[in-house]
């Protein structure tokens, strides 16, 4: 669960390419994405991955409810993973489903 908040706009170079937030825009959008991502890194339980280069968003849902993410392996191996989002008041809540 994130507070979606103006500070995931700082970050935003260091975990997400220009592309994956393609036809999305704000805080809100920005704020989920950072929440996906950072469920597949505990899901995966990898310590050093690179969240901008192995985490990569391929597809959001129709209804911005739910994306989709491949995690490139050190191995080369690929994982995917289906993030369910829940809009609240001021946060994000998201679960990652392998």
């Amino acid at each position: 669960m994130e507070l979606i908040h103006p500070k995931v706009e700082r970050i935003l170079p260091k975990f997400s390419s220009k592309n994956e937030l393609e036809g999305k825009s704000g805080i809100k959008y920005m704020t989920a994405l950072w929440a996906c991502k950072e469920s597949i890194y505990k899901a995966v339980d990898i310590p050093g991955i690179l969240f901008k280069e192995q985490i990569v968003l391929k597809k959001w849902g129709v209804k911005s409810n739910s994306a989709q993410f491949e995690f490139y392996e050190s191995n080369g191996k690929t994982m995917y993973f289906e993030c369910q989002i829940k809009w609240l008041h001021e946060q994000v809540l998201v679960f990652a489903l392998k």
